[in-house]
């Protein structure tokens, strides 16, 4: 019985994130490039991007301890009144610094109750026997709304405006909602341990997430912002976020299955360095097609390495306090994403397009160096 219960669970929380991915992929990845055809252009386009992850790592343990009070799935729906704002910020208001700033802080109050809580939902929900396939339905059945949202979200604003994209998303941020309603809250009673995060395994945790920090940030946003300058339109870069993850729903239903029965540490491997390669090759990319090409790729062979790492983090969050754990997560990812931002926005007074292949070279040596953590995961 309480086996069923939890596979019923676990399916409400896929179906809020495929309409949540849904919502936020129609919009996410052109807040930034909205800002950059203003005036303020792309260094605003970057301090945008490192106001949201930056107060995301300050948020992290402070956000933690409201969700362990009023529940993970209540933290779910709190997360829906920072979005709207962050979202309509940027449609009501004349787009300024301050308002840059402030939609950007807004976004990371509101990531921050979403993916804190979205994991901590998913460690208690989902079972260690299949966590495997369970964690592949996870990442690959949102990713069937990522794949058509952000196509869908670059013919609306190239064809009807952003005000119309806002509204569409807006929409389906409503819907996601529905989900969470039909079953009971978790809690944490929270027992954080400073003195635990200083302990060797958590060290090596914290550089395994600023690695994947770094190619998280480049991959969702620096890319598309890459693509609409080499294409000079939000079709292709959203045609470009559209492609990387119907990649990786291709892949992520059948590794899910093929990592509860198969050697991880070789997937993880083989995995780490294609996607290393394929953010190399970012940087060769002159046309629309090739960003395709480059795209659907990258999407497809990231889940080979992803899955695995991310069912074998899911089963060390369970060990521990679950919030803690992702709390510290989101810290050490921040550091990540935002140290590639800095270094990105630094080198634009140089050359834009220069700039960011720079972040994809970056990414790609940062991707490579997953690979030594290979048996290390494989032993937790």
């Amino acid at each position: 019985m309480l086996q069923v219960f939890q596979e019923y669970e676990i399916s409400q929380i896929y179906a809020y994130e495929f309409l949540q991915k849904m919502a936020l992929g129609l919009i996410s990845i052109f807040m930034p490039i909205y800002i950059l055809q203003t005036s303020l252009g792309l260094s605003w386009a970057f301090n945008f991007l490192i106001v949201e992850y930056g107060a995301m790592m300050l948020l992290s343990f402070p956000i933690s301890y409201v969700i362990a009070k009023i529940g993970f799935k209540h933290s779910l729906v709190v997360s829906y009144f920072f979005y709207l704002p962050a979202i309509l910020s940027l449609r009501v208001f004349t787009v300024t610094p301050k308002v840059v700033i402030l939609s950007g802080a807004l976004m990371a109050f509101g990531k921050s109750f979403h993916w804190l809580a979205l994991h901590a939902e998913f460690a208690v929900d989902s079972q260690s026997k299949t966590r495997g396939k369970q964690t592949g339905r996870m990442l690959g059945l949102p990713r069937i709304a990522r794949a058509l949202a952000p196509a869908i979200g670059g013919a609306l604003m190239a064809y009807v405006g952003f005000g119309s994209l806002v509204a569409v998303s807006i929409f389906f941020l409503g819907l996601s909602a529905i989900p969470l309603m039909a079953s009971r809250d978790h809690r944490d009673p929270m027992s954080y341990s400073l003195r635990g995060l200083l302990e060797r395994k958590h060290a090596v945790l914290g550089s395994l997430f600023i690695l994947r920090g770094v190619g998280s940030a480049t991959g969702k946003y620096l890319f598309p912002i890459y693509v609409f300058f080499i294409a000079s339109g939000s079709l292709d870069a959203g045609i470009v976020g559209s492609l990387v993850n119907l990649g990786s729903v291709v892949f992520a239903l059948s590794i899910g299955h093929m990592t509860d029965r198969v050697n991880e540490k070789k997937l993880i491997v083989a995995g780490t360095v294609l996607s290393a390669a394929l953010f190399s090759a970012r940087a060769l990319v002159g046309t629309a097609l090739q960003a395709y090409i480059v795209s659907f790729s990258a999407g497809l062979i990231m889940m080979i390495y992803f899955i695995p790492v991310f069912s074998d983090l899911t089963d060390l969050a369970e060990k521990e306090d679950v919030l803690e754990f992702y709390a510290f997560r989101e810290i050490f990812l921040g550091i990540g994403r935002v140290a590639t931002l800095i270094v990105g926005l630094y080198l634009i007074n140089g050359s834009q397009l220069t700039a960011l292949r720079t972040t994809f070279h970056i990414a790609a040596a940062a991707t490579l160096l997953i690979t030594f953590y290979a048996g290390w995961l494989s032993r937790k």
